[in-house]
């Protein structure tokens, strides 16, 4: 399980995400849909902390 909370994402002084929160269950799939500039590639770098400063708190629990 992933678990985000209150996932906040800035881009120099712009807040391209604000409190932002979603859990991924292990097994799953998922898919992130949106319009250009909607942030897909932006949330999907910060669960896999390819982002700069952001506030965020990123839960993974292995079950098994």
């Amino acid at each position: 399980m992933l678990e985000l909370k209150n996932l906040t994402i800035y881009r120099g002084s712009l807040c391209t995400a604000d409190a932002v929160n979603a859990s991924f269950e292990e097994g799953k799939v998922y898919s992130v849909l949106g319009p250009n500039g909607a942030g897909k590639t932006t949330l999907i770098s910060a669960i896999f902390g390819e982002m700069g400063a952001m506030r965020a708190r990123l839960n993974s629990a292995k079950r098994g």
